[in-house]
């Protein structure tokens, strides 16, 4: 199984736990709040491709404070979300698949290897394969 844009979005159309909206690439800096940081940066808000901005600034600034604030923000956001108590789609995809199957995703979004941690004690479950991490 593979998953891609969109699919943290289509497992929590409500958010996590708390109501925190998962992001999709493009909603990216609005929602973690990283317009000051790329101001300072002296890169427009408006940015529509984040993750080559992000590569770009990298690459020439590896040490600005303000790269090190986007990757803090940007890591604190992710880490901080948390699975609603309800089962969701992504409890019923790790249990839906065998031990010999893998999930494979390109997303930030955490909650994945979360429902797979909850859910670990029931049966042997796929293996998990992040990409973007």
């Amino acid at each position: 199984m593979i998953l891609g844009a969109g699919a943290s979005r289509a497992a929590f159309p409500n958010g996590d736990k708390q109501g925190r909206k998962l992001p999709i690439l493009n909603e990216l800096i609005e929602v973690v709040g990283l317009e000051g940081e790329l101001k300072s940066l002296g890169i427009k808000t408006s940015v529509q491709d984040f993750e080559a901005t992000y590569d770009q600034l990298s690459r020439t600034m590896p040490k600005a404070a303000g790269l090190r604030q986007i990757r803090e923000k940007t890591y604190a956001y992710f880490a901080s979300l948390e699975l609603p108590y309800e089962l969701t789609l992504y409890d019923r995809l790790i249990l839906s698949l065998r031990p010999k199957d893998i999930i494979a995703t390109f997303n930030w979004d955490p909650l994945l290897g979360l429902a797979f941690q909850r859910n670990r004690h029931i049966k042997e479950l796929p293996k998990l394969a992040f990409f973007a991490w």
